[in-house]
């Protein structure tokens, strides 16, 4: 099956349905790499008070997240509770300090942002190059190895077994 080519990140689960690998487009414009902000990015709606309403009971397994060089995360959640990724592999990540904004200094490969009851198990996370530092102190320390981040302060409850980090 060809992988499902991504140039804007896909925001419903259902459009991830009869593919096994996403993978963002290798693009230049003016000489420079076109960065996506994420290859899937999903994201529960938001009440009159701004708190998330969740999403729940999500379950991704069997996926391959390619960031092929070319994108600043490969699955975003916000607001997600009980989610299960599982079997899935994601891989090429490339730190390209010249397109990190403000607001992409802690991207990653999987990233959670006010999630609960998150179980992520038996997935490969590899070759993610996690680049230089721009400058030493507080960039650097978000700069680990690019893998899993969360964030958020009502986000707990997370499980991480049984998963392979390293270069292949």
């Amino acid at each position: 099956m060809s992988p499902l080519i991504v140039t804007t990140p896909i925001t419903s689960l259902d459009a991830l349905t009869g593919y096994t690998t996403i993978q963002a487009e290798t693009t230049e414009t003016l000489g420079k790499p076109v960065w996506l902000d994420a290859l899937v990015k999903i994201t529960a709606p938001k009440n009159n008070a701004g708190a998330y309403i969740p999403l729940q009971n999500i379950i991704i397994e069997n996926m391959v997240f390619d960031l092929n060089r070319h994108s600043h995360f490969g699955l975003q959640l916000f607001g997600c509770q009980q989610v299960t990724i599982r079997n899935c592999v994601f891989r090429n990540y490339a730190f390209h300090p010249e397109v990190v904004t403000e607001n992409n200094i802690n991207e990653s490969a999987l990233y959670f942002n006010e999630c609960q009851q998150v179980t992520i198990e038996s997935c490969h996370f590899i070759n993610l190059d996690p680049g230089e530092a721009i400058n030493k102190g507080a960039y650097e320390a978000r700069q680990l190895n690019r893998c899993i981040t969360i964030e958020g302060y009502t986000s707990s409850h997370f499980t991480i077994r049984n998963n392979h980090f390293g270069p292949s």
